[in-house]
């Protein structure tokens, strides 16, 4: 069945850094509208900080499919994950709309890029025959994730600060780090052969 998936180092540690990273993206999408009302941001100026990020998101995607074939997937992905919890990290600080717009936008680099690297390394690293399953997996845990998220989150805002699940993620993607330093894209994994 599909959870004997789970007993491949490979695809476990991509679940789990896929996890990090698209609970990470939910910690933005829950975050931002608290934290722009704390800021007396308006309606407006929290749709466009929303917006940045989604418009970097598409855009990295768009850039990647271009560079598929020079893109050394591991190294791209550890370099997301380290972009993105900077950003998680100093993202309370970024002054006014302009500055959580930069914020946002950068965030939307980092975590839109990883999807079509964990798709691709999922795609290479599942068994033959076995690649639709492992792609079941990778969203139902995605799909897990942002459905639990939210409301830890909104929990964890009412009792600290606003900007207590963006630390937390940053602090979940340090963590994530670990499985993400096992992963090797094929070309790594190549090279080391050679």
């Amino acid at each position: 069945g599909a959870f004997e998936l789970l007993r491949l180092p490979l695809l476990r540690d991509l679940l789990l850094v896929n996890v990090a990273m698209a609970a990470s993206w939910d910690a933005h999408s829950f975050t931002v509208p608290v934290v722009g009302h704390a800021r007396e941001l308006s309606a407006s100026a929290i749709g466009l900080v929303l917006g940045t990020f989604a418009l970097a998101a598409t855009l990295i995607r768009l850039v990647i499919s271009a560079w598929a074939d020079r893109l050394d997937e591991g190294r791209a992905l550890r370099a997301a994950m380290t972009l993105a919890t900077a950003v998680l990290v100093v993202y309370a600080w970024l002054p006014g709309a302009a500055g959580m717009m930069i914020g946002s936008a950068l965030l939307g680099l980092a975590l839109g890029s990883v999807q079509p690297m964990v798709l691709s390394m999922l795609h290479q690293g599942a068994p033959p025959g076995q690649q639709g399953q492992a792609m079941a997996l990778r969203m139902l845990f995605t799909n897990a994730a942002t459905i639990a998220m939210p409301v830890g989150f909104g929990f964890l805002a009412a009792a600290t600060t606003t900007a207590a699940p963006m630390w937390l993620m940053a602090a979940l993607l340090l963590a994530a780090r670990v499985p993400a330093r096992r992963l090797e894209s094929p070309s790594e994994a190549d090279a080391a052969r050679v």
